[in-house]
């Protein structure tokens, strides 16, 4: 079987969010915590390793699977010094925002499977909005062009690949490239490989805003 690592960025700021959003309740579990049992539990994961945060609940059913590593620069920074502490041996990484606590084992095992057959997969799910690009990141703004949102997709994680293209993928970059590179899959295509994207799930979402968290409770408890 393969064996995974599972790295949890969690170094964000949270500035939009206003306090830790990792710390926040869904349900009776914070956030980061059910990030780390939704892998930690996993036979095929040998070790999960929450980058960039000391705040998470250390059981002792996932001690000896959990490591905490310091933050970095920016998200690629942080996954580069989780690297660091990885366990020698690990077939395959798998990187996964610890804001997206209610990740399924469906989405896992599809993402792990395709990485296995692939080299590397990420979750992604269709757009159904009519995409515009703008004449810049601010608003207002002029609209530039209509996107065809039929070959566009809204990606989530865990991003997984062999553990030995996401190390070569870093080899070589500066810490100015780092900072442009926000996911692994965008790391993994600057280096020429090819990524597989597989059916993610509407309800991976991320905890940004705290209109979220809000959405997240509910789809936790099921409206």
């Amino acid at each position: 079987m393969p064996t995974f690592a599972v790295i949890l960025a969690a170094g964000g700021s949270s500035s939009r969010f206003g306090t830790n959003k990792l710390l926040e309740l869904i349900g009776a579990t914070r956030v980061i915590d059910r990030a780390i049992a939704a892998f930690a539990s996993r036979d095929d994961v040998v070790q999960v390793i929450v980058a960039g945060s000391s705040e998470v609940g250390l059981s002792d059913c996932l001690i000896a699977k959990l490591v905490v590593t310091p933050g970095g620069t920016c998200r690629a920074h942080t996954v580069a010094l989780a690297l660091q502490a990885l366990k020698p041996g690990i077939d395959f990484i798998a990187v996964h925002d610890a804001a997206r606590p209610l990740v399924s084992q469906a989405v896992i095992d599809r993402v792990f499977a395709a990485a296995v057959q692939h080299g590397a997969a990420i979750p992604a799910v269709k757009l159904t909005s009519t995409i515009k690009r703008g004449a810049s990141n601010t608003l207002p703004t002029p609209i530039i062009a209509t996107e065809n949102r039929d070959v566009l997709f809204a990606v989530q994680t865990p991003q997984a690949c062999r553990a030995d293209w996401l190390r070569r993928a870093y080899e070589g970059l500066s810490d100015s490239m780092l900072t442009t590179m926000t996911d692994e899959a965008m790391l993994l295509e600057h280096a020429g490989r090819k990524v597989m994207m597989v059916e993610g799930d509407e309800a991976n979402i991320k905890i940004t805003r705290p209109i979220d968290l809000t959405v997240a409770r509910a789809l936790l408890n099921g409206f």
